[in-house]
């Protein structure tokens, strides 16, 4: 019988396993918000007559504040620090306080890839963000103390460079706060590659194909700290702890 739901939480078997290919997976819900340009599109259909019910419930050891992802059997997991996403191999991978990880399912539990987690020498904090997965790279940022910092780490199937690797990262700078009540600033790559990101009041984008990709190729300053952001035709959609959605274009 299918499991219906496996809860990602600090609890990991760390079993050896070969490395493998990450990126989105083809499943009906992958990653928060659907892909990683945050559309919150699916492929697949929701319950849509006049009538309905619940089918099955689970009780977590606490509220639920992030967002389910589903697998490609049909399994969901839901994380205790971020949303985790999955690579198109049916590797996932979460961000908790002890860094972030790339895990496989090995059928009973949550299995630690060789290589894994990425901690940043082992920097203090917590991998509060979703990660987004685009070309064999891994775009998710890390909370401490009042200041965040994004990171670019090689996934399961990078061309260069080990597993679990930095390739570069931007801050530490003031960020958005951590919160149990709301979103924390998941970064989303756009159909052409483009990275965006929010630190605090600013919104970034970054070209990981630039000789220096850290360098931002724009900037933009909020009123207020940035807690979402989604890729749509050309624009940037922003929401702000300022109750407004900003959409941000090209001049």
């Amino acid at each position: 019988m299918r499991r219906p739901l496996l809860a990602l939480a600090l609890a990991l078997v760390l079993v050896p396993l070969a490395p493998v290919m990450a990126q989105p997976a083809d499943t009906p819900w992958p990653m928060v918000q659907h892909d990683a340009r945050r559309t919150g599109k699916s492929t697949a259909s929701g319950p849509s007559s006049g009538a309905v019910k619940v089918k099955w419930t689970f009780k977590g050891k606490d509220w639920i504040k992030t967002q389910p992802a589903i697998g490609g059997d049909g399994t969901v997991y839901v994380g205790n620090h971020s949303s985790p996403s999955i690579g198109l191999d049916g590797t996932i991978y979460v961000g908790t306080s002890q860094g972030l990880f790339a895990v496989r399912d090995d059928g009973a539990s949550g299995a630690v890839l060789p290589g894994w987690s990425f901690t940043d020498n082992g920097a203090p904090g917590e991998f509060d963000t979703a990660a987004a997965i685009s070309d064999g790279t891994l775009f998710a940022s890390r909370f401490y103390q009042g200041k965040r910092t994004l990171y670019a780490v090689a996934a399961t199937d990078a061309p260069t460079g080990s597993p679990g690797a930095l390739r570069w990262k931007k801050g530490p700078a003031a960020g958005s706060t951590s919160s149990k009540n709301s979103q924390t600033p998941s970064p989303v790559v756009g159909a052409n590659g483009i990275v965006y990101a929010a630190i605090g009041l600013w919104v970034y984008a970054f070209d990981p194909g630039r000789p220096t990709p850290a360098t931002p190729l724009w900037q933009h300053k909020l009123p207020k700290h940035a807690i979402s952001l989604a890729v749509g035709d050309g624009v940037l959609y922003v929401a702000a702890r300022d109750s407004n959605l900003y959409a941000i274009v090209d001049q």
